[in-house]
């Protein structure tokens, strides 16, 4: 991974990107400490792994493009994947209130090549202790629910019974997470190897479902990339993926 340090906080971007999740955190650190977070860039490269632990100096992770799995490993080393994050998500947030044991239980891993803001914890640490913890614990509390809600989503796709099911909704699930729902295609950095692990398949099995759906005009197929063609995807599938995100979304409720 190369990193470099980013502008000032106000030069960044992000104060002109409504979606920054960090914004309020990022402005009230330079109201309250005079300096702003001191957040680095990372660009990330397939396969690149991570944690927000010691390995990285305890630092949290904002997603500016690509996509990261959250992955265990079983008794026998192979990797499981249980969570997708792409634009918007923050990882390693929660790990403040974890121990480094905790920590260590699995590691994120760059599925599509993008861009991490990485920021000190030790500079979001000081929000527990004073005054301005509220801009904390809003985003712990946001982030939770959207990880939980991840981790549904997934959990829910790569449990159908069909393959070519999951496979197709697994393609949904990547196109939203890059950012991009309306568009009709998109071209995914992505093997059938890469897309067997996320659908709990073989890599021959997979092969032959995107033949099969490319002989159907839903992808075309490339070295090392795919490209779907959701504005042709059937409506059954749209249906599927709508039902199955709407099953998996909460909402912070007052108590």
């Amino acid at each position: 991974m190369k990193e470099h340090m980013y502008r000032p906080c106000e030069d960044c971007g992000a104060e002109n990107q409504l979606f920054c999740p960090v914004k309020d955190l990022c402005v009230d650190h330079r109201r309250t400490y005079g300096n702003p977070l001191g957040h680095k860039q990372i660009v990330t490269n397939k396969g690149d792994v991570f944690r927000a632990s010691s390995s990285h100096g305890n630092r949290v992770f904002v997603v500016l493009d690509g996509i990261y799995a959250s992955v265990i490993e079983n008794e026998q080393g192979q990797e499981i994947f249980y969570a997708l994050y792409g634009n918007k998500s923050v990882l390693g947030l929660a790990e403040l209130y974890f121990t480094e044991q905790m920590r260590e239980t699995y590691h994120i891993k760059t599925f599509i090549p993008g861009q991490l803001c990485s920021i000190p914890s030790k500079d979001l640490e000081r929000y527990r202790t004073n005054d301005t913890q509220d801009s904390l614990t809003k985003l712990v509390l946001t982030n939770f629910v959207e990880q939980v809600s991840a981790s549904v989503v997934f959990s829910r796709i790569s449990t159908q019974n069909k393959l070519r099911e999951r496979i197709v909704l697994l393609l949904l699930l990547l196109r939203d997470a890059t950012g991009n729902k309306n568009v009709s295609t998109l071209e995914l950095e992505i093997t059938h190897e890469e897309l067997a692990k996320l659908a709990y398949s073989d890599r021959a099995s997979t092969t032959k479902v995107l033949q099969q759906i490319q002989k159907d005009k839903l992808v075309e197929l490339g070295f090392g990339k795919i490209i779907p063609f959701y504005n042709k995807f059937p409506k059954k599938y749209k249906e599927k993926y709508t039902e199955v995100i709407e099953y998996s979304s909460f909402s912070l409720k007052p108590l």
